[in-house]
């Protein structure tokens, strides 16, 4: 599927060293454009900072502006902060870096008896894979990884939002077939610097003739010398998912493109003899930046709200990615979902680090820019949100029964859903009479892991107190199942039209989960990248919306859960896990 591609723009850094800039067919120099402002703690610079120039244009999708009214939105770290004057024998603090990086190999499963151990990479975004407590190992990757985390639905909009981790991105649904226009498309990113070390990279800016990532050129190279170039990326398809070392590709004048990343060793021995092709041994891809994770669409504002675990602040911007807005910067470091409440004004979110939830009213945040008083910064205005659930452990998915002023809460730690009576908020007096303020309505079975959660508003009149509908749904990520019951937790059955093992494509590794009460269906996302649509009224009708599942680590665990399932056996133990 050929998707459109959006135009990141010329992405402006401010570095001391020789910075060019690649156009099709030539290269130049560039004068230093504007500095990024900077959020997180960094290397002091060497060198001072040159005077800003022009600001960057705004496109969509968008690439985050810097240092305009809206700033700074998910770029946290100056350039030239993070690799100032190249002096000394690690002038970018590279080996000052802690990372974890596991042996890279194709999955070998456990033995009989021993639990498969399926969970994020950490230092890669990859996935990667350890039997109960041993190894560990990174599944192999390539350059069109996606996982997704986050879901949000857009009705009325007829769209879907979902982060990868990297990028929010738009999914228009449809009845027909989805086409180019129609596929996903990335919105909002941020950028990654990509530090390329080899040999015969080029003796001088001129012959270097491009440095490619996913086969689409870097809008800025650092040159360094010949054995060493950065490549600064922020074209959002590019950062969709993460960069394996082999999606980066160095082309010199006279001399051709750099094959696949070769051992150091290696590269030496063919330096020494001789070998005048560039050779890459060393690929680093600084991770700090941007990395959406929960995300929310308030249909009514036109706005979408996410929480960026790079910064630790939740952040907004318009449907199109313009307009771009700090929310909160307190408190948020682990926010793993967002619930906009459009008609009370109300953006509620779950905080894994301190157990709670908490909400924070909207109207502040929606205040333009320009009627505020000069000179004067607004305050984020969900840094003092008021507590709504505490005493949580790891808390997640959340929905509103808004009509009944319930909100559910995943507690991902204990496998539980919790239903929590709202005060307020339009609820009529003596409704919830009888009703405790938080009750523990759902207990998964044992080291079963929930995630998302969603509700369908109730029939007209209907009193909670006797509401037995099955219109709460839940999605199990470590027994791939799309649960619903009642509100009150009774009655808990499969989705009817949920694939599951024994045909071609069952539901894996279900993680989000919102509900379209005006066309009867549910909307799953997959951690290994694909979305389903699920009706809940029609056990036939079941759709895969998007699937990017074809890349290495996915088909792996695809196949070997498949090949469990068909065998039956039930000396196997699998657990899919969340770490974020």
């Amino acid at each position: 599927m050929a998707w459109p591609r959006g135009g990141g723009g010329p992405l402006a850094a401010v570095v001391t060293t020789l910075l060019v800039s690649l156009g099709p067919g030539q290269l130049s120099e560039s004068a230093p454009p504007t500095a990024l402002p900077t959020q997180m703690p960094s290397p002091e610079p060497t060198a001072p900072t040159p005077e800003p120039t022009t600001a960057m244009p705004t496109a969509s999708p968008t690439l985050f502006t810097m240092g305009g009214e809206a700033g700074p939105v998910g770029l946290e770290v100056d350039p030239l902060s993070v690799c100032p004057a190249p002096t000394g024998a690690d002038p970018c603090g590279w080996a000052g870096r802690p990372a974890t990086l596991w042996e890279e190999k194709h999955l070998q499963p456990c033995p009989d008896l021993v639990t498969d151990l399926f969970f994020e990479d950490p230092a890669t975004g990859g996935v990667a894979h350890a039997c109960d407590a041993g190894d560990v190992y990174t599944l192999p990757r390539s350059c069109g990884d996606v996982i997704y985390h986050g879901i949000a639905l857009d009705a009325a909009g007829g769209a879907l939002y979902v982060s990868t981790g990297h990028s929010i991105r738009r999914v228009n649904f449809t009845d027909a077939p989805l086409g180019p226009e129609e596929g996903p498309r990335d919105l909002v990113a941020g950028y990654r610097t990509i530090r390329v070390t080899g040999f015969n990279l080029g003796s001088s800016p001129a012959e270097v003739e491009s440095v490619k990532v996913k086969g689409v050129a870097c809008a800025r190279v650092v040159y360094y010398n010949s054995t060493r170039l950065d490549c600064i990326v922020g074209d959002p398809d590019v950062l969709s998912s993460p960069i394996p070392e082999d999606c980066v590709s160095v082309a010199v004048r006279g001399a051709g493109a750099s094959d696949r990343v070769t051992p150091e060793v290696l590269a030496v021995s063919r330096r020494a003899a001789g070998d005048r092709k560039p050779i890459v041994y060393l690929v680093e891809v600084d991770t700090v930046g941007f990395e959406p994770l929960a995300v929310a669409v308030d249909s009514a504002g036109r706005r979408l709200y996410w929480s960026n675990r790079a910064s630790k602040t939740i952040q907004s911007s318009r449907l199109d990615g313009t307009d771009l807005r700090t929310m909160a910067t307190v408190g948020v470091d682990r926010v793993q979902d967002l619930l906009v409440d459009s008609a009370s004004d109300y953006l509620y979110f779950s905080e894994a680090s301190s157990g709670q939830v908490r909400r924070c009213r909207l109207a502040a945040h929606l205040v333009p820019l320009e009627t505020q008083e000069e000179g004067r910064e607004r305050a984020p205005s969900c840094d003092a949100a008021e507590v709504v659930v505490e005493g949580l452990r790891q808390p997640r998915g959340l929905a509103l029964d808004r009509e009944d002023g319930f909100l559910f809460v995943v507690e991902g730690g204990f496998g539980r859903i919790h239903r929590v009576t709202l005060d307020e908020d339009g609820t009529a007096p003596g409704r919830h009479a009888g009703l405790p303020k938080q009750l523990h309505v759902y207990q998964a079975k044992t080291s079963v892991e929930l995630s998302g959660v969603a509700v369908l508003p109730p029939e007209a009149g209907q009193n909670p107190h006797f509401d037995f509908s099955h219109r709460l749904f839940w999605t199990e990520i470590n027994s791939e199942k799309v649960q619903q019951g009642t509100i009150h937790g009774t009655g808990s059955r499969s989705v009817p039209s949920v694939p599951s093992y024994g045909v071609a494509d069952p539901v894996i590794w279900p993680k989000g989960i919102v509900a379209d009460d005006q066309r009867g269906l549910v909307y799953v996302s997959e951690y290994l990248g694909r979305i389903w649509e699920l009706s809940y009224t029609n056990a036939t009708h079941s759709r895969l919306l998007v699937d990017q599942s074809s890349f290495s680590a996915a088909s792996q665990i695809k196949s070997f859960l498949t090949s469990i399932a068909a065998v039956g056996t039930r000396t196997k133990k699998v657990v899919l896990r969340l770490t974020s």
